[in-house]
Parts: structure tokens; sequence; C-alpha cells
């Protein structure tokens, strides 16, 4: 049996102290040589790699993102432990399925 924590899906916005590792998806806004920044339409978020991805991963493109969160003194981040990126994937399809799962489950 795997002790190991599992990831929870968030929405950038929903994302707290009480949360360890998250899964998020959204478009990149923003890439540097460690670091990146992702906006799903609830918020954004820096996230951070120890390998210099910026040729790899270029604004406009969607990633799913799995790291730990860490709180600085201005901010939420994640440092990463998996940078996926989504090609051909369609957001928007992707949020309006969430909505309906969401709504289905909360009238159960």
């Amino acid at each position: 049996m795997s002790s190991r924590p599992h990831s929870v899906e968030k929405n950038i916005a929903d994302i707290n102290e009480n949360d360890y590792l998250v899964r998020i998806i959204g478009i990149v806004i923003d890439v540097g040589k460690d670091y990146l920044v992702v906006d799903d339409g609830t918020g954004k978020i820096e996230i951070f790699f120890k390998e210099d991805l910026s040729d790899e991963i270029k604004i406009g493109e969607t990633v799913k993102v799995i790291g730990k969160v860490f709180y600085s003194p201005e901010n939420i981040k994640i440092n990463a432990k998996c940078i996926q990126i989504l090609k051909n994937f369609n957001i928007k399809l992707y949020k309006q399925a969430k909505e309906i799962i969401k709504k289905v489950m909360e009238n159960g």
C-alpha cells in the first residue's frame, strides 16, 4: 500500500493553505528559465521547475501541471513535479465538462 499523496484537481483561485499536491490545467502566459505563469481563467499562478524548459514550453500553450503548493510572502506558488503540454486540447470544452460534473455532483 502506498502512502504517497495523490494530487487534487483545482482551479487556481481555489488553491489554499490546506492543499499539498495539486493538478491544474491552464494557458501559459509567461515563461522564464526556471518558471512559468499559468492562467486557468480563475486566476494566475507561478510554477517553478528545476530544469530550463524555456525552449520547450511556449506562451499560449495549454499545460497540465502537477506540483507541490508552497507559500511566499506575496502569494501561493507551485513546485512542479510534472508538466505536460496538451497539444490540440480544447480548454473551453474541458471547462464546460467540469461545470456539468460539478452540477451533477451537487444535485446528487
